[in-house]
């Protein structure tokens, strides 16, 4: 069961707030209910293309069935997940080539659902009592020459901590979560053509609750890039499309000892009606 509510509000000649607010309410037979809330503000001030946000929101998550009875990995005893989470944004687009985004979050999670490894070859989904996270993301768009060209970046930092201060684990890092992500991306299109170039970078991160040495995992950076023909045929939209992934031939793991692919090259096509 859930509701939403919306209005916006004249504040005298400042600007103009929206708001929402957001209730739900979950029965579940074997993890029990819970209500959940929402509330975001949107300030729009009379200066052109500028906006501020707020957002405050309770959660809830209960296991899902992998987690709970998944052979070898589930765990029966798993606790539902319950956060509560703040963001604060900037948002401008006052020219109309670029627009740019600052979010800033911050977030309590009790119960937090993670996958541990405990072999090289076994994982488990166990709780961590409590768990904090906040980081800040930085996103900018531009578009050139009659939007022709497109550029894109991306930055999120987020630190993501054990934080129950009974475990003996309390400060470290949560396995499998970059503190640095960038991603960029620039697509030239003229007529039928697209041609595209994205860049990924993950920072390192640990794949052991304890952020021992032995368990860091090196970051990486990763160049792809793709050709697009669109062949318009009536109402059909035949796609042709080359790619080719991981240009320079990174060697990286996502997984601990679990090598990722090198280069590679793909050709595909797709019919859309």
């Amino acid at each position: 069961v859930s509701g939403k509510a919306e209005s916006d509000i004249k504040v005298n000649s400042i600007g103009e707030i929206d708001y929402s607010l957001g209730l739900r309410f979950d029965n579940f037979s074997d993890v029990g209910k819970s209500l959940s809330s929402f509330l975001g503000i949107l300030f729009k001030p009379e200066v052109p293309g500028f906006q501020a946000k707020f957002q405050i929101s309770s959660n809830f998550r209960p296991p899902s069935f992998n987690e709970m009875y998944y052979l070898n990995y589930g765990n029966s005893d798993l606790r539902p997940e319950k956060s509560i989470s703040l963001n604060l944004g900037l948002m401008n687009n006052t020219f109309d080539k670029i627009n740019f985004q600052l979010d800033g979050f911050y977030m309590i999670t009790n119960d937090r659902i993670v996958s541990v490894p405990k072999s090289q070859i076994s994982w488990s989904a166990e709780n961590i009592s409590k768990v904090i996270t906040k980081g800040f993301e930085i996103s900018a768009n531009i578009y050139l020459f009659k939007k022709y060209l497109y550029f894109n970046l991306a930055y999120t930092y987020q630190d993501a901590r054990n934080s129950a201060e009974d475990d003996n684990n309390y400060g470290k890092l949560i396995v499998y979560m970059p503190q640095e992500i960038i991603s960029g991306s620039v697509v030239f299109q003229y007529e039928n053509f697209t041609l595209g170039t994205t860049l990924r970078y993950s920072g390192y991160y640990f794949s052991l609750p304890d952020n021992s040495y032995e368990s860091i995992i090196d970051g990486y950076s990763l160049l792809d890039s793709y050709l697009n023909y669109c062949w318009i045929l009536g109402k059909v939209d035949i796609n042709f499309r080359f790619d080719c992934r991981n240009i320079f031939d990174e060697q990286y793991e996502i997984i601990k000892n679990y090598p990722m692919p090198g280069r590679s090259f793909r050709i595909g096509m797709a019919i859309i009606y």
